[in-house]
């Protein structure tokens, strides 16, 4: 088989490379929008909640000697609440109504 219209083949080798050159501008325009829409930032507030969870971590363990100090003496109806040191948790925030 012979191919007299070489001119042709021409003309489709460039469609062809066109075609390819286009794709792949289109294919790096993609990359580049996606990894312009792809960001990762952490707010203020997910820092103050990090730091939150790595102080309580380290916080001490509840106190079980001095638990069951209290724990006898109010079975022994010794146990004294000092209304001033109540009255200044509230007013600092240290004690937290759980009524809604």
């Amino acid at each position: 088989m012979r191919i007299n219209d070489v001119g042709n083949l021409d003309a489709l080798f460039q469609v062809q490379n066109n075609e390819q050159r286009q794709g792949a501008q289109e294919q790096r325009q993609v990359e580049q929008s996606n990894s312009q829409r792809d960001r990762l930032e952490f707010s203020t507030d997910s820092r103050n909640v990090q730091s939150l969870v790595k102080n309580a971590g380290e916080a001490p363990e509840v106190r079980a000697e001095r638990v069951d100090q209290i724990r006898n003496e109010i079975d022994n109806g010794t146990y004294n609440i000092r209304a001033e040191r109540v009255a200044e948790a509230i007013i600092t925030g240290r004690i937290v109504s759980t009524d809604a």
